[in-house]
């Protein structure tokens, strides 16, 4: 958690007393280079494809996934929790922000102080804030960051009881049994019967007809990065029950994962989520691409 500063303090220092392990992280090439070794071989891969050069200023969108869809992935993460109840004084816990991917809509949108993000890459973040989000938001809106990888949410003068929303969007399907266990153990500390943790993940079906995926969860320790974990359908709806859970899938799009409303054991939040979703006729990362083969009637 980040510390406080006195209330007589001028805003300009008061940022920087609170924000500045943040504001003052190194996002050089070397920083990125320990930190992520394996993301400029990514970065080169995906421009080597698109014909154009690396730009190193797009480490931090690499670093949370493909570039490309930094923009589409932000947009269906808020319009996901704004059809789901979002509103200006709800609290929100962003699992895992990264380089503040869906932070640079939900900050401006939220009320003074209510979101908060757990992310354990400073490098990410001081990117996120640079690149992304502005150091004048965090004056206005007073975010919260906790740095950690044991998915702990602020504390201190920042705790709160529970949240209404948590987003975890590509983080826990990066996670064996054993670290997705202890993440939800630790969340669910943060739920009320009105909370909804929404999160995607890789699931399979269990059959003697189609090969192992190549990261079952059951088999991996700990976090898998930058491969994505694959957890076998029923194995998840049990591993979450052990945790006091019930998981409802969402038919909310993805390119790749499976959305999921988790929420407490004997709460309806979940299923009041779902029934309220609107039924998307065509994904909208794909409606350029419709609209682009438009053409006036003859």
């Amino acid at each position: 958690p980040l510390p406080n500063p006195p209330r007589h303090m001028p805003l300009e220092r008061a940022v920087l007393l609170r924000y500045g392990s943040i504001l003052n992280a190194s996002s050089s090439d070397e920083a990125w280079a320990t930190h992520a070794p394996w993301l400029d071989k990514r970065m080169r891969k995906r421009h080597r494809r698109r014909g154009r050069h690396t730009d190193q200023h797009e480490r931090h969108r690499s670093y949370v996934g493909p570039t490309g869809r930094y923009g589409d992935m932000a947009a269906s993460m808020f319009s996901l929790l704004y059809f789901s109840g979002l509103r200006e004084d709800s609290r929100l816990l962003d699992v895992g922000c990264g380089s503040l991917r869906l932070g640079r809509l939900a900050i401006p949108f939220l009320a003074r102080g209510n979101y908060h993000c757990i992310e354990p890459s400073l490098a990410a973040l001081s990117s996120g804030v640079r690149y992304e989000l502005g150091t004048d938001l965090l004056q206005l809106k007073l975010p919260t960051f906790a740095t950690n990888s044991e998915f702990a949410p602020p504390e201190g003068e920042d705790a709160v009881e529970s949240y209404d929303y948590l987003m975890a969007q590509s983080v826990l399907s990066h996670a064996a049994e054993d670290l997705l266990e202890a993440a939800l153990s630790r969340l669910r500390r943060k739920l009320s019967p009105r909370s909804v943790l929404l999160a995607t993940f890789v699931v399979h079906t269990a059959s003697t007809h189609l090969p192992r995926p190549e990261h079952p969860a059951d088999e991996e320790k700990g976090w898998v990065y930058p491969a994505c974990t694959s957890i076998e359908r029923t194995r998840l709806a049990r591993l979450v029950a052990r945790q006091g859970l019930r998981e409802v899938e969402l038919g909310w799009p993805h390119v790749s994962q499976r959305w999921f409303a988790l929420c407490l054991a004997g709460a309806t939040s979940c299923e009041q989520v779902k029934a309220a979703l609107p039924t998307l006729k065509a994904e909208p990362w794909a409606m350029e691409a419709r609209l682009a083969k438009s053409v006036l009637p003859a």
